[in-house]
């Protein structure tokens, strides 16, 4: 008897579930559009059709971190700025930006929730809120970058298309929020008797396979994922990019030296976006 495919928000409730069983982690908020929110990403991995679509997106990830840089260096205090007037510049630079997003924004009724959002981030400051989204943006396009190059190696590098790969791109994302919530590495070993997972990873693994409906060897994807998993990803560096954003709540002209100190740490090692 076939067990009856379950639908989009069925699969994430009981992901949702089965992290809070193995791991204790609470569902995330639903997003302003509704609807439970997985705990990892579940979305099918972009396998691009020819080579030129794959390098296509592997070349906009690649702008967009650099730009998204970019944008940040400029209201970053140069090291040999000792008279202040690159600060002072930068300073000038944020004030018309947030005058000019109090003058000439389209207002949202208060009562939406997006009014509601659009008042808090003028209220705490607009060019403080985009530095700190941006600082998201190159998180969310470094990770992307990742998974493309992986994709590179596992993908583009053979003559053959690589089997099982959406449930390698799986394994990997569910073994990365493993080792980050466990700060530990995960382990996978099959029992004796059946050959059936016998580590609490490979169970919630196999778990994980079955209600997205993947259909692929539990142990070959689970060891794949693990060889590609490295430390930070159990023990993963302090942040000092988003300690100092997030610690800064005041948003005039002053903020730009706090800017300068929390970011210069962190965006030095990304300057030059990645290399091909």
């Amino acid at each position: 008897m076939n067990t009856p495919k379950l639908n989009a928000e069925e699969q994430v409730e009981q992901l949702n579930a089965l992290v809070l069983s193995y791991l204790g982690m609470a569902p995330k908020q639903p997003t302003i559009l509704g609807g439970p929110v997985p705990p990892f990403d579940i979305k099918k991995s972009n396998i691009h059709d020819t080579k030129k679509e794959f390098l296509q997106e592997l070349k906009a990830i690649e702008a967009l971190i650099n730009h998204a840089n970019g944008i940040l260096e400029i209201f970053l205090a140069d090291e040999t700025d000792s008279d202040g007037e690159h600060r002072i510049m930068t300073g000038r630079l944020r004030y018309v930006i947030d005058f000019n997003n109090i003058r000439d924004r389209k207002r949202h009724p208060d009562g939406t929730a997006i009014g509601l959002v659009q008042h808090n981030i003028t209220q705490t400051g607009f060019s403080h809120n985009l530095l700190m989204m941006l600082v998201d943006v190159v998180s969310a396009t470094q990770k992307r970058h990742a998974e493309l190059k992986d994709q590179e190696k596992e993908f583009w590098a053979l003559s053959h298309r690589a089997p099982n790969y959406h449930a390698r791109t799986i394994a990997l994302r569910f073994a990365r929020l493993w080792a980050q919530e466990r700060r530990a590495r995960p382990t996978f070993g099959t029992s004796k008797d059946g050959n059936h997972p016998s580590t609490d990873f490979g169970r919630a693994l196999a778990q994980v396979f079955s209600i997205l409906g993947i259909r692929a060897d539990v142990r070959k994807a689970a060891e794949w994922a693990l060889e590609q998993l490295e430390e930070k990803d159990w023990n993963p560096p302090r942040n000092y990019l988003r300690d100092g954003l997030f610690g800064a709540m005041e948003a005039d002209t002053q903020q730009v030296s706090t800017l300068h100190n929390a970011l210069s740490d962190s965006v030095n090692t990304g300057k030059k976006g990645p290399q091909s």
